[in-house]
């Protein structure tokens, strides 16, 4: 008799050179308990196996795509949802925001106030107003005086057309230096003020505050940044019969140029905020805003 060799708890027989080994002395039957001893010792499944699966998933209505111990109908995915509170798309990381106050945010696993204090500031009165329509992007330019997280940009925007609220939003980018978009935010168009004298932004965020603390945007002190404003959602103006029927609502016009929808960007001259510009306007032009970090 050949001796044995133990193998994870299998007991094998060692190849020995003689006429006992030759593949065709195997009988089938002896190959399939030999493969069903091998499968048993490794936890490899066999056919047997197999079947007592599919007998399982049959019962639990599972898939038999993943172990029954793993499995979850529908049903239960649903009473899960139901008892977490969360939709079942998001995992339970993101879960841990709803334990959050209403006055924060998750960010990196733990809640951040979604109020900052005010790092960077342009607020001298208005020296003039430039026009932002569809298709046309502003940018101002600025360096962070602090370290943390970029909660929101205030901007002091006014609505030019006093007919209905108009459609669509302003939405504000933030990007780094090197041109990545850290995150945006939107505000409804109707939100924004006809006028509002003096031009300059309140003590407290206004209209023209831009809500980015979900977007949980990491700022350094004394790199340079920017924010670019931009319509978004607006149709293009359409004028017929001299009144503007898409657009500036209402309005006489000659063309559909006449009818696009456009908001004013306060901005002041003489330089008045060193840390960064109004890019595209004259070199001594910056916006009215302010940035807030936590």
């Amino acid at each position: 008799m050949a001796p044995l060799l133990v193998i994870g708890g299998l007991a094998l027989a060692a190849c020995e050179d003689d006429a006992s080994m030759d593949p065709a002395s195997f009988s089938s039957d002896a190959a399939v308990d030999f493969s069903d001893a091998r499968a048993d010792a490794f936890g490899i499944p066999d056919a047997a196996d197999a079947d007592a699966e599919d007998a399982a998933d049959a019962e639990d209505g599972s898939s038999g795509d993943v172990p029954d111990g793993s499995d979850m109908d529908a049903a239960d995915a649903d009473s899960a949802d139901a008892e977490d509170g969360s939709s079942g798309d998001i995992t339970d990381a993101a879960d841990a925001a709803l334990e959050c106050d209403g006055g924060s945010v998750i960010c990196d696993g733990v809640c951040v106030p979604r109020l900052g204090t005010v790092d960077q500031e342009q607020n001298t009165t208005s020296a003039g107003r430039d026009y932002l329509w569809k298709g046309r992007t502003f940018v101002q330019t600025f360096t962070a005086g602090a370290s943390g997280r970029l909660v929101g940009v205030e901007v002091y925007v006014q609505r030019t057309h006093v007919g209905p609220d108009p459609e669509g939003s302003l939405r504000l980018t933030v990007r780094d230096a090197n041109d990545v978009a850290l995150g945006s935010a939107e505000v409804d168009l109707s939100q924004f003020p006809i006028d509002n004298s003096p031009h300059q932004l309140g003590d407290e965020p206004g209209a023209g505050y831009f809500d980015l603390a979900g977007a949980c945007i990491p700022i350094t002190a004394g790199r340079g940044y920017r924010f670019e404003l931009e319509l978004v959602g607006i149709p293009m103006g359409v004028c017929t019969a001299n009144s503007c029927t898409a657009g500036r609502l209402g309005e006489f016009c000659y063309t559909d140029s006449n009818c696009d929808y456009a908001v004013g960007i306060e901005f002041s001259k003489g330089d008045p905020y060193p840390g960064g510009a109004f890019v595209g306007g004259f070199d001594d032009e910056d916006f009215i805003f302010r940035t807030y970090v936590r």
